[in-house]
């Protein structure tokens, strides 16, 4: 009897939709959205920490507080929960948007070539 390598089943290669560099070689396509994929490893990317994009339920104020805080370093802004806050990811070769990372740190791609 042969006994079979168990390899990765990747639903696509992902590369850089501005240069073409491979970004992704094991990744998930989203059942519902057939151009979004979700990965754990990558290569040639950068995460924007810095940067703080919110997805979902508007912040709920807090009584006495007239501004919010401004997220830095990847803190949560104040009113969001963690799983509404996410960071660009940018191709390391030439800076072009092709995702986001959440707080799982698991990467979801949605502007990316798949092969």
């Amino acid at each position: 009897m042969h006994k079979q390598l168990d390899k990765p089943q990747s639903d696509a290669v992902l590369s850089c939709p501005m240069c073409f560099t491979p970004i992704c070689y094991d990744c998930q396509r989203h059942e519902t959205y057939k151009t979004q994929f979700r990965a754990m490893f990558v290569s040639n990317v950068s995460v924007s920490y810095g940067e703080v994009l919110r997805y979902g339920a508007t912040p709920t104020p807090k009584k006495g507080s007239q501004k919010q805080k401004q997220a830095q370093g990847g803190d949560v802004p104040t009113g969001y929960r963690p799983q509404d806050v996410y960071h660009p990811v940018r191709c390391q070769t030439c800076d072009c948007e092709v995702g986001v990372i959440d707080h799982e740190e698991i990467y979801h791609f949605f502007n990316v070539i798949a092969e």
